[in-house]
């Protein structure tokens, strides 16, 4: 049973979830907020046995130490829970200050390692076209996941520059071509232009 206030808090946190907040956007299902409830479940417990009684009282280090008990992608996704409870409740004017504003979760620091040339051949090998192709370069050279290669835009390639934009919530960084990628997206913008 969770006290008073922060069931009604909560109850606050899943109405905007479901878009029926002040900022009308599409609402998220019941089943998106029972796997952001399964993440936040035992990190509000934690915070009720230390005595909290209203999520006004968390503070920044409060969300820094949940987040500070998983490793990698579990951090990442308690980060992500944080950010959205508390965002709601400072836009329906719940909270007075939102702890998770301007906290940055540092990610996965492990580069994932570069596909050797001679397995990134074979793997062109199979491409059907040009497009194909220069995705596989980035996902296999540049290390891009399919989610941020989904969300790139055309303006973001610059080859006069020999470089991509690559933008994330939160920050953006640019990608330099090597000349496998370069050579992949002259010939894809070549392709798409005669088409």
């Amino acid at each position: 049973m969770l006290p008073e206030t922060i069931a009604q808090e909560l109850s606050v946190w899943i109405k905007v979830v479901r878009g029926e907040g002040k900022w009308e956007h599409t609402g998220h299902t019941y089943r998106s907020i029972a796997r952001y409830w399964h993440v936040f479940d035992p990190i509000l417990q934690r915070w009720l046995a230390d005595g909290v009684e209203s999520l006004r009282e968390i503070t920044r280090d409060d969300v820094k130490c949940a987040i500070a008990t998983r490793k990698r992608t579990p951090a990442r996704s308690i980060h992500i829970v944080l950010r959205n409870v508390f965002r709601a409740l400072r836009q329906e004017g719940v909270i007075f200050r939102d702890p998770t504003r301007g906290l940055v979760f540092a990610g996965i620091n492990k580069t994932p390692p570069s596909v050797p040339s001679d397995r990134l051949a074979n793997v062109l090998s199979h491409a059907q076209n040009d497009f194909q192709r220069f995705v596989m370069v980035l996902v296999c050279v540049h290390a891009l996941s399919g989610t941020v290669i989904r969300h790139l835009l055309l303006t973001e390639l610059d080859l006069s520059r020999e470089r991509l934009i690559v933008r994330r919530p939160g920050k953006r960084h640019i990608s330099y071509l090597d000349e496998l990628a370069y050579r992949c997206a002259s010939a894809w913008l070549r392709e798409r232009h005669r088409r």
